[in-house]
């Protein structure tokens, strides 16, 4: 059963209350940007609320992406539940970090390992439990809701985090774990390195030929802010993007592609989320800067500068518009009848 999104409308007596949006304070959204936002959300009523608050016309509209990180979605939300992490005892919390960092934001099963090899002690989950924030189990925590274990992760120092992901890579030895253990070891990473790079690309591969592209797509994101080269941190975003949008996340796959350079990738996105006109923009500037504008009948004045469409760019247009663009050869020169 799905969330209910609008709320109820203004009494006719009333006059509608403006946001800083500028729209109306509850119009109903759109049926596709209605489940985004719960997808975005783990469809709590708390952060649905807050969100739509906080939709740009653009966004309200599904033309742009929502936002992915959990700060930029529901921040006041956060904000309370850290304070409720906050007032518990130390070593509560650091329990609670751990437990987090082994769901969020990827799952790896190894909460358990993770606390006898560190010889901590669980009775320190009664006050979390006590509080109705988590609860001890036999297979590992259960957290209130999903924005509760966020807070328990963002709560946390970045030193404390950095200690957990080690400790987790520690115990994840099993073959088929390769990949998770990798993802510990690069977030638990102080620094740029080379090696972790290559490592978080390679367990990225194994991920993605084993269907997970979720784990793919945070493996090869992680090794983007591992690396020093701007061409592969460009690339790796690249591949980011691919992998969320296989994933279904195709927010998170528009925002890594508008990160880079890469207008072709960014174009072939905003066609798949139905934004012709958007789409026709990226691609035919990717064109441009591919050399291929005196074929098409583009030019441009000076670097920066809109390509300007002759009546071969015209045909183009017509063509992308029509969806009649070989999407199968956006990586070599297009075909346009």
């Amino acid at each position: 059963m799905l969330t209910p999104v609008n709320p109820t409308s203004l009494d006719r007596t009333s006059p509608p209350c403006r946001t800083d949006t500028g729209r109306p304070h509850d119009p109903a959204l759109p049926e596709g940007v209605r489940i985004r936002v719960l997808r975005a959300v783990y469809g709590d009523p708390r952060a649905v609320a807050e969100l739509h608050s906080r939709l740009t016309p653009r966004q309200f509209a599904g033309v742009d992406p929502l936002p992915t990180e959990p700060a930029c979605l529901a921040p006041e939300l956060l904000a309370r539940l850290r304070r409720e992490i906050r007032a518990l005892p130390a070593d509560t919390r650091l329990l609670l970090l751990l437990a987090a960092a082994d769901q969020y934001p990827v799952a790896t099963h190894a909460f358990l390992r993770a606390v006898a090899a560190g010889r901590l002690d669980t009775r320190c989950l009664d006050a979390a439990e006590t509080a109705g924030i988590a609860q001890g189990t036999a297979g590992g925590v259960v957290f209130r809701d999903a924005w509760t274990r966020i807070a328990a992760y963002e709560t946390g120092s970045a030193a404390d985090r950095r200690d957990v992901h080690r400790l987790l890579a520690r115990v994840l030895r099993a073959e088929g774990e390769t990949p998770r253990r990798s993802w510990h070891r690069g977030a638990g990473a102080l620094g740029p390195s080379v090696r972790l790079t290559a490592e978080l690309r390679t367990a990225a591969h194994r991920a993605r030929a084993a269907g997970e592209h979720t784990l793919a797509r945070a493996l090869v994101e992680r090794a983007a802010t591992l690396t020093r080269d701007p061409h592969e941190h460009a690339r790796l975003l690249n591949r980011a993007a691919a992998d969320a949008w296989q994933s279904g996340d195709g927010d998170r796959a528009r925002r890594l592609a508008s990160a880079t350079d890469s207008d072709a990738l960014h174009g072939v996105f905003a066609l798949r989320s139905g934004n012709a006109a958007e789409a026709f923009d990226a691609l035919l500037m990717a064109v441009v800067r591919r050399g291929w504008g005196s074929v098409a009948g583009l030019r441009m004045d000076r670097p920066g500068q809109r390509p300007c469409r002759g009546r071969l760019g015209q045909r183009l247009s017509r063509g992308l518009l029509g969806q009649r663009l070989d999407r199968g050869r956006l990586g070599r020169r297009p075909r346009w009848e």
